[in-house]
């Protein structure tokens, strides 16, 4: 579980523009939400994720609110936090009319549209972590990478000191 501090510095954003996050994300956020000591805000790693989305989200230009209601409608979560609510309680005729077929083919509609959204943050993740991998593959010392054309060789490689020297010293001015 983060602290706000640690989502401050995981989002690099101030204290209170992290606390106008959460509280924008109200109703999504919830359920990645516990309190610690104190009284202390804690969200679990899917409520950085969350967080991280509507941050990534205000960078492509949307304002926080539009970007809220894009993950509403990704997610699939209603105002009040729970999609069941959105739907009308069902009466004794309603149970197997058309019309709650209609509003379960919605809320299928619905999931799918929250599962598409999570493959597509898990493929995002996937490239991110591929590239991390590369990244780290290339910094690894004892791996050298191959240069394509000419190699660079060491002129000086194999030979001694005094060698080294009298070639420093017959080297034309540069």
């Amino acid at each position: 579980m983060l602290s706000v501090n640690d989502l401050t510095d995981a989002l690099g954003l101030s204290d209170s523009a992290v606390r106008r996050r959460i509280k924008a994300l109200d109703g999504i956020i919830d359920d990645h939400i516990k309190r610690g000591d104190k009284s202390k805000l804690l969200v679990d790693s899917s409520g950085l994720e969350l967080l991280k989305t509507l941050e990534d989200l205000r960078k492509q230009g949307k304002t926080i609110d539009e970007a809220v209601q894009h993950i509403r409608e990704e997610t699939g979560k209603s105002e009040n936090n729970n999609l069941t609510d959105t739907l009308p309680k069902p009466t004794g005729k309603q149970r197997e009319g058309p019309d709650r077929e209609e509003l379960l083919r919605e809320q299928i509609d619905q999931l799918k549209g929250r599962v598409e959204y999570l493959k597509n943050q898990v493929e995002k993740k996937d490239q991110m972590l591929e590239e991390k991998e590369d990244q780290i593959r290339r910094l690894l010392p004892g791996k050298v990478e191959e240069h394509s054309g000419k190699e660079d060789k060491n002129p000086y490689e194999g030979k001694s000191l005094w060698e080294v020297i009298r070639e420093w010293l017959k080297a034309p001015a540069r």
